[in-house]
């Protein structure tokens, strides 16, 4: 607006009827906007004309188009928020007329009508959004309070509507905070909460639980808690409740069946709901069912759990009527969980109980055939809940549950059986549930799963109830909790099942070879006959090797055995006797179930026959013979072949053939299989089927069988052909193909040579080895590569020294014929794995060096074996002082670019690596004399590129591999006692100046600090305190740049230096680092840098070097007292490690005068703080309890006159483990946390693992030990503890703890106090009455129950002076 016009014109343009004010011109929010942007446009009052102007547009605004509504035009609310944002400058004034306009400007229709125009019309501008809640949240921070219940709740829907349709950000959060804030104390100050309810329930319940049921959106969370939290306070209101409860009123329930009727998926909601309604039961249940807390009785409890229970059943029956789905499953499981959390459930709740086995049934029938795997997991996952709410809840329904858990193997099935299981255990009656697992084998139960036999055996011998985990859950419970009773009842009952079964099949087999037109159905008939013995004799097998009869009387005990027996004959004469005639097995349609039954018999009869407990009477001959003939024939079933082949090794000792027989044939089956390295056996027998892929199986189930079962056996010479075959298989066998799951010839053969008991087996050792040397014997061999390969796998130390030395020429011989990389990688890896051995050097290695210098391949693995395998050379000939070969080997390293090339560099690092390992006078003249040689040409060559940079300060850095290279020539010429020229000595200092100028990595500094390190040796003594300060000055600077593989690296030759200097040079560097430590740089980022280097330098000090350190320690103890509690936590860690070190590795180190900077450190950690981390430092607490407890070991006599400090100390310590209760106040929460150390936060308390450590430090104080410091006759001292001087101040221990036991805010978890128990006894036999009593008396009631408490648990567990 230009400045001439005067204020009234700015009035009667904004007040004239039409916009813009004259056709064609400027629109009003154009004018308003250009006289508030003219600052030298005055007029008193401008923000209020302004805008009264906006707000009364927005009023009047009945716009549905978003082109012309002012609502939806970003103009007038980028101005409006102008105009607000002024009242920084001007607050009074802007406030003042602001309040004044609020009070006519309808807020909430107005807000409603933008939130709906928004979702409903095309955006002018995306930036609307942002600015617009920005300002309806000034809007309604003064307008909000003063609106009616009925305006909130219909901005409430509108927000709701508004947030579920759009993406929203940050500012619409703040204003949809504003409204929640609003509504909730609206709502909280009505008198007629009732009415509300109702309407709330009429007209926002669906938006609202539309809003509460999207949880794809995890940024704004919080809000939608809010939201929720409000639409919580209105539906479960007292009144509401109470209403709801008297059951006249269920607006509720038809509210939410409607709106669940129309979209389903707002049943997720229902759990959370719930749960609220739980919570608001609990909270309110005084004045809900009208009983003070004074009179609280178990029936307030039953109520509230009564009507829990009941809102249960109402949420049930609405989803009861809808589709069984995902979500439905899901939502069932998710209310009963509730259930289960809260312990709602009482047996005397009929009405829950009927509702709670209903579902049972539902979830029962859900575990039928055909139904969704995702639906099947649900279902389970509610039975599972309903078994832990109460076992009765299921045990009517378990015949058919068990039923059809004998076809499902997911794993909420297993976990489902183990609570069964868990159940009769603690109940003692597992004989109960045995009895209901072989129930589930009765005919008409398999009938009802399938008439396919075949279909329905693999099935069902999948399936969780016959699958071995459960099997191995219910053996374990069967032997500890069976009584002696039971046990024989369990025995006279299967010895019955399996007559039965028997009789069964029996009757089944003699109906099929009637003939006749039912033929199939017959032959069905016999498939799930044989399928029930099967089953049957398993869980017998299981049951009854897991039985124990040793506490069975005696009488009772030879009864049970006697029936055993009489079974085992049964099974021998009766079952086998018929089944082994095979040869009416080959083309018979009933050749499957006749060969499933007699695997199972076998296998029953062998479970039988290995338990010692059962004293079986009648030899097995005969059924050997039957066995040995049947095992013959080509057309078995996999699964009787591996159950004949184990009865055969088991029992055919005598004759011997028998076993050498099978075992022959096992192998050969094994040989003729495809070598299929992917083949996969998971160890059940029900997969060895007559296929392709079963007999593969069958060929890993036999070699399992006989590596892991039978190879001690058979280690004798008269298997001495099988075990050559065992031998070939072995080195036949790729091991290269990585393990998954299950058993695979890899795995197997694996393990076979990584077992000691293999190698302890002199017959087949001799055998494997006499094939390998055959398999190795020619270079044409087509297993070499295989051989090698596994030979990877065998101990070296077993190998003979003539087979080594033999199978190295050979590796060496194939390597140089080898064309492929993998090959040579073997034999290379190989040759360095046998090289380590001292006798496995060969004469002349030279010839070979050369040729893995030249062939060195492509691949970064084959190179690195390949320097390896060189630097063993190396080191080979150098300790045997082969002069020769050294010489032949240097002058072939002269042809390489020892600084160019990487083969170069690499064989630089070897040959200084493998001379540091020996002294320069154990070499010959001669090879002394080559190496000072070959020292020269590395020099110069090594001079040629290091000159340009030393001569041109400021030219580029030299290489990284010129910079290392040089560093192993320092080395080299250190080792060789050989000058380096002198202008090349100050390379460091060059590169230090360089490398402050510049940003330098990782390498340059890492380069630039072995190389200041390398040059030391070539100072004079003189000049070597100023060029260790420049090193140590220069590693401050670096140390963060560096990577910690390279730290590692420069602290080791740091470390290496500092070990043989000269005292007073290393006191010197002590003094300087000294110098260095101040409470300022302590806590700047350099201080880390210098603690890890006091670290190093302390780690291995020179001889003689104690007064330096001492001095040095003090001084850092004195620094860490007085800035430890400013430092960050992160160097807070460091200190205390590099206490701890100290404390560990040099106790001699510390002085009574250092005690008193200690415990102040150690005070400092433990105190009181009203500020706290984000996250609890666990290591923090690990810390101090190693300093204490290596000085309270180490340095006992430092502790006599500091146990106040050491009883303080542990009594916060005590104190810090801590946990605060649950639904604490803001304000108690906030007094509990001030008891703390900054280091812990309420939400991440202290664990089991920290009480255990604190345990242990208890108990050292009673241990004896003997002080190491630097006092002469240290081994005249006699063992000492700290317990009698210590009794004193035990008793403060014992008081923090019973102050710990009765905190109302705070809790002391039970595993914690578990673990406490040990080192609180310990306390306890410090104390002595005296001390105890003194301490009762200053108890109060719950204090001195519980110090009796403790009392009488240490009683208990003291040693009284008798047995």
């Amino acid at each position: 607006m230009a400045t001439s016009k005067s204020g009234l014109d700015l009035i009667h343009a904004l007040k004239a009827s039409s916009d813009p004010p004259v056709h064609g011109e400027k629109s009003k929010i154009d004018i308003a906007t250009e006289a508030w942007n003219d600052q030298s446009f005055y007029l008193p009052g401008k923000a209020e004309l302004l805008g009264d102007f906006i707000l009364t547009r927005f009023a009047k605004d009945k716009e549905n188009d978003s082109a012309t509504s002012s609502l939806l035009d970003i103009r007038y609310w980028t101005l409006l928020l102008a105009l607000f944002s002024s009242a920084g400058s001007h607050p009074s004034s802007t406030k003042s007329w602001l309040s004044s306009s609020i009070n006519s400007f309808p807020v909430a229709s107005v807000l409603a009508k933008f939130l709906k125009h928004y979702t409903t019309r095309p955006l002018p501008s995306p930036d609307l959004i942002s600015v617009s809640s920005k300002c309806f949240s000034t809007l309604w921070s003064l307008a909000g309070p003063k609106l009616p219940m009925d305006a909130i709740l219909d901005c409430f829907t509108s927000f709701l509507e508004f947030t579920t349709r759009i993406e929203y950000e940050g500012n619409v959060v703040r204003l949809g905070f504003a409204i929640v804030s609003t509504l909730r104390g609206t709502f909280g100050n009505l008198a007629n909460k009732k009415k509300w309810y109702i309407t709330y329930i009429h007209h926002n319940l669906h938006p609202w639980l539309e809003y509460c049921q999207e949880v794809q959106e995890t940024r704004y969370s919080a809000l939608r808690d809010a939201v929720y939290g409000v639409g919580t306070d209105i539906i479960f209101n007292v009144e509401s409740m109470k209403a709801s409860l008297d059951r006249d009123d269920d607006t509720l329930f038809s509210a939410l069946k409607d709106v669940i009727v129309q979209a389903p998926l707002m049943m997720q909601v229902l759990p959370r709901l719930y749960r609220s309604y739980i919570q608001a039961l609990k909270t309110n249940k005084h004045a809900l069912f009208d009983q003070g807390s004074s009179r609280l009785t178990p029936s307030v409890t039953q109520k509230v759990a009564a009507e829990a229970l009941a809102f249960y059943a109402w949420c049930r029956s609405l989803l009861d009527p809808l589709d069984v789905d995902r979500v439905n499953a899901s939502t069932r499981v998710a209310l009963l969980s509730l259930i289960q959390e809260d312990k709602l459930y009482l047996p005397s709740q009929f009405d829950a109980e009927i509702t709670l086995k209903k579902d049972v049934e539902i979830a029962i029938a859900q575990l039928q055939t055909g139904v969704e795997e995702e639906i099947q997991r649900s279902a389970i996952e509610c039975l599972n809940t309903l078994t832990r709410i109460d076992y009765e809840l299921v045990s009517f329904a378990l015949s058919p549950l068990l039923t059809r858990l004998l076809l499902l193997s997911t794993s909420p099935a297993f976990k489902l059986l183990d609570l069964l299981i868990d159940y009769h255990a603690k109940s003692r009656s597992i004989d109960v549930y045995v009895h209901n697992v072989f129930e589930v084998l009765d005919p008409t139960h398999i009938t009802a799963l399938g008439n396919d036999g075949p279909k329905l055996y693999q099935a069902s011998s999948s399936g969780a109830l016959l699958h071995s985990t459960h099997l191995d859950h219910l053996g374990r419970s069967i032997r500890s909790f069976a009584t002696p009773n039971q046990t024989k009842g369990l025995v006279k009952y299967i010895v019955t099942h399996l007559q039965d079964a028997w009789s069964r099949y029996e009757e089944a087999a003699a109906s099929s070879s009637n003939g006749g037109s039912g033929k199939k159905a017959r032959v069905s008939e016999w498939d799930i006959a044989s399928t029930i013995y099967t089953h049957s004799a398993r869980l017998s097998a299981i049951v009854l090797s897991s039985l124990s009869i040793n506490s069975v009387p005696s009488e009772q005990r030879s009864e049970i055995v006697k029936d055993v027996d009489e079974a085992s004959e049964l099974l021998v004469k009766t079952v086998l006797g018929k089944l082994l005639k095979v040869s009416r097995w080959q083309k018979s349609p009933t050749a499957w179930s006749a060969q499933i039954v007699a695997a199972a018999a076998l296998r029953l009869h062998y479970s039988l026959r290995i338990d010692p407990k059962w004293i079986l009477t009648r030899s097995p001959t005969k059924l050997l013979s039957k066995a040995a003939d049947a095992f013959q024939k080509q057309y078995l079933l996999p699964e009787l072949s591996f159950e004949l082949f184990r009865t055969l090794m088991f029992f055919g000792v005598d004759p011997p053939e028998i076993r050498q027989d099978a075992l022959d044939r096992a192998l050969t089956y094994i040989v003729a299989q495809p070598n299929d390295t992917t083949a996969i056996w998971n160890g059940q027998t029900h997969f060895l089927t007559q296929t392709e892929e079963g007999s593969r199986q069958l060929s890993l189930a036999f070699l399992h069988l006989i590596i892991q079962r039978w190879l001690p056996s058979i280690d004798s010479p008269q298997f001495e052909p099988q075990l050559r075959k065992l031998a070939d298989i072995t080195l036949s066998t790729d091991v290269s193909v990585p393990i998954g799951h299950g058993l695979s010839v890899t795995a197997i053969i694996t393990q076979e040579l990584q077992s000691a008991q293999t190698w302890e087996l002199p017959n087949f050792r001799k055998v494997l080895i006499a094939s390998v040397m055959e398999g190795t014997s020619t270079k044409e061999s087509p297993q070499s590569d295989l051989v090698f390969q596994i030979l990877l796998l065998f101990p070296t130390d077993y190998l003979p020294k003539s087979s080594r030395i033999e199978l190295i020429k050979r590796a060496q011989n194939l390597d140089f014929d080898a064309n492929n990389e993998l090959t040579r990688l073997i034999l290379r890896t190989f040759l360095a794995k046998e090289l380590v051995q001292p006798d496995s050097l060969l004469h002349d290695a030279s010839e070979f060096v050369y040729h893995l210098l030249h062939c060195q391949g492509m691949y970064n693995q084959l190179r690195t074996v390949t320097m390896d395998l060189v630097g063993l050379y190396l080191r080979n000939a150098m300790r045997d002082n082969k002069s020769a070969t050294l010489s032949k080997i240097l002058e072939l390293l002269s042809h390489f670019d020892l600084v160019r090339t990487s083969v170069g560099r690499d064989l630089g690092k070897q040959l200084v690596d493998a001379l540091s390992e020996y002294q320069r006078e154990s070499l010959s003249k001669e090879t002394q004399g080559d190496l000072l040689s070959f020292h020269q040409r590395w020099l110069a060559a090594v001079s040629y590129h290091l000159e340009t940079f030393i001569e041109n300060n400021n030219g580029t850095l030299p290489e990284i591999s010129i910079l290392l290279t040089w560093v192993h020539v320092l080395s080299l010429g250190r080792w060789l006692e050989s000058p380096t020229t002198g202008r090349f000595v100050k390379l460091g200092q060059l590169l230090v100046k360089k490398l402050q100028r510049e940003e330098a990595t990782s390498e340059h500094c890492t380069a630039c600090l072995a190389i200041l390190i390398g040059e030391l040796d070539y100072y004079e003594e003189t000049e070597l305190p100023n060029q260790l300060e420049t090193l140590l000055a220069t590693y401050v600077v670096f140390h963060p740049r560096i990577s910690s593989t390279d730290n590692t690296l420069i602290d080791s030759r740091l470390a290496g230096y500092i070990r043989t200097s000269s005292t007073a040079l290393f006191s010197h560097v002590l003094d300087q680092l000294a110098s260095l430590f101040t409470a300022e740089v302590l806590q700047s980022s350099r201080g880390t840098s210098l603690l890890h280097l006091a670290s190093v330098l302390l780690h291995d000090p020179p001889q003689g070097s104690l007064k330096a350190t001492q001095k040095f320690s003090s001084e850092c103890f004195r620094v860490f007292a007085d800035a430890i509690t400013n430092t960050p936590r992160s160097r807070q860690q460091q200190v205390l490690a590099f206490i701890s070190i100290c404390c560990s590795e040099r106790p001699a180190v510390l002085r009574p005068t250092d005690t008193g900077n200690l415990w102040s450190t150690l005070a400092k950690m433990v105190a009181n703080s009203k500020l706290h981390d984000g996250h609890t430092s666990y290591p923090m607490f690990q810390q101090i309890i190693a300093i204490i407890s290596t000085i309270v070991r180490l340095r006992r006599d430092l502790l006599v006159n500091n146990l106040p400090q050491l009883g303080h100390t542990l009594a916060r310590l005590l104190l810090c483990l801590r946990t605060t209760r649950h639904n604490l106040g803001a304000m108690q929460k906030s007094m509990v946390l001030d008891t703390f150390p900054q280091w812990i936060t309420a939400d991440e308390p202290l664990t089991v693992r920290e009480a255990k450590a604190l345990a242990r430090l208890l108990e050292n104080i009673n241990a004896k030990t003997v002080v190491r410091n630097n006092a002469a006759h240290q081994e005249l001292q006699k063992a000492e503890s700290l317990a009698k001087p210590f009794s004193k101040h035990a008793s403060y221990i014992l008081k923090a703890y019973v102050t710990v036991m009765n905190d109302p805010l705070c809790l002391l978890p039970l595993p914690i106090r578990k673990e406490l128990r040990s080192g609180l006894f310990v306390l306890c036999g410090m104390v002595n009455d005296h001390s105890r009593d003194a301490i009762m008396v200053s108890l109060d009631v719950g204090g001195k129950l519980t110090l009796k408490s403790l009392w009488q648990e240490y009683e208990k567990q003291r040693y009284h002076g008798q047995g």
